[in-house]
């Protein structure tokens, strides 16, 4: 959830490896915090010379725990399985990071957020010995998953809040398409939403970062990035 959540400032990035960012504060935001809380935020305090904030979207603003649980749960059902499903899922992030990581070195092309999802999903069907048990409608159930996330409990009012002082943004691995979606949906109240496929490129890769800067017209150092990273297509 939003609380205690890590942030590091974007100007950071651009003058390090991606993977070297300095943390810069460690900030709890949720609807439990009071009105004195919400004043040390505003620029020219504790965030002097900051102008936007961006966030991850799976995990960070939105729960696919649930979502996932509950197709997964009722698809094993419908074939006699008995799996352990929350464990299926962290082998799929698993496999999808593999992935990113190979496009983000260079070692693979870029491919689209759906299909890098697609063939994770496909490889770990095959590895578990399922393949043959979950076909195209399953397999298309299963990816529906990401864009049935919901939002935390305190992520639309802390959106709300934090729109008093900055711009506020999604900066996501996930495709356009999920993140209009999502947010529309839930009424997550975000100033944009920008993904790494606007620029054919997965977060850690410092295109992606840089996109923030140009499509919020805002310099690197007046961003500050949630640093939680996880990929959805």
């Amino acid at each position: 959830m939003w609380c205690g959540m890590t942030f590091e400032k974007f100007g950071a990035i651009g003058r390090r490896s991606v993977l070297g960012i300095a943390v810069v504060a460690a900030l709890p935001i949720s609807i439990r915090f009071d009105e004195a809380q919400a004043a040390a935020l505003a620029p020219g305090k504790a965030f002097s010379g900051v102008r936007a904030m961006t966030f991850d979207i799976a995990g960070t603003l939105f729960d696919y725990y649930k979502p996932f649980i509950r197709i997964s749960t009722r698809l094993g059902a419908q074939k006699g399985l008995t799996q352990d499903w929350p464990s299926f899922l962290q082998d799929w992030n698993a496999g999808v990071g593999a992935i990113i990581q190979a496009i983000a070195s260079g070692k693979q092309s870029w491919v689209s957020p759906g299909q890098v999802f697609r063939a994770a999903l496909d490889q770990l069907l095959t590895g578990y010995g399922l393949a043959s048990q979950f076909d195209e409608n399953d397999r298309r159930e299963l990816m529906s998953v990401w864009g049935q996330m919901v939002p935390w409990p305190d992520s639309v009012e802390g959106a709300k809040r934090l729109k008093r002082h900055f711009t506020v943004a999604a900066l996501s691995n996930a495709g356009m398409s999920t993140l209009i979606s999502v947010a529309k949906r839930s009424g997550l109240p975000l100033d944009a939403v920008l993904s790494g496929e606007l620029v054919h490129a997965y977060k850690p890769t410092l295109d992606v970062y840089q996109s923030a800067s140009t499509y919020l017209g805002f310099p690197p150092e007046q961003i500050i990035v949630n640093s939680r990273a996880i990929v959805t297509p």
